[in-house]
């Protein structure tokens, strides 16, 4: 049974940021599923590399439309990261439990993407409205 089930009401209106956050489902399921600390090492690599670029991806996001959230959310991302690294260093040294890894998921879930991340969300609905199709399309997509 899946712990990590991906809801519409996570979007936030980027198809790539939405993309990523549910291949954050994905992929902390998989670490869950893990069957050995081999296989669970694998897949936490490939967890963490994920989010770290998630966020490197979140946050030129942020940078490129000049959201005034910026530093508050670019400080949740370091914070973040360095409960991964901790855990990461608990997977590493044979000390680690599935329930951290919930806990850390289910603390992104109900705190970032539902609380921090909507407020980009609700900045980027905002700009869309502000704009003419075209431009929000150039705003939102220009790399």
């Amino acid at each position: 049974m899946a712990t990590f089930i991906w809801q519409d009401r996570y979007s936030i209106g980027d198809a790539t940021v939405d993309d990523q956050h549910r291949q954050v489902f994905e992929l902390a399921e998989q670490v869950l599923g893990a069957s050995d600390r081999d296989e669970l090492i694998h897949l936490f690599i490939r967890f963490f590399r994920h989010i770290r670029e998630h966020f490197h991806c979140e946050e030129a996001l942020m940078k490129r439309l000049d959201y005034p959230g910026y530093q508050a959310h670019f400080a949740a991302h370091d914070q973040m990261l360095d409960e991964l690294i901790h855990l990461s260093s608990e997977v590493r040294g044979d000390r680690w439990n599935r329930s951290e890894i919930t806990r850390f998921v289910n603390d992104w879930i109900l705190v970032h993407i539902v609380e921090v991340d909507r407020l980009l969300g609700d900045f980027l609905a905002d700009m869309a409205a502000s704009t003419t199709p075209s431009q929000a399309d150039l705003r939102l997509h220009s790399h």
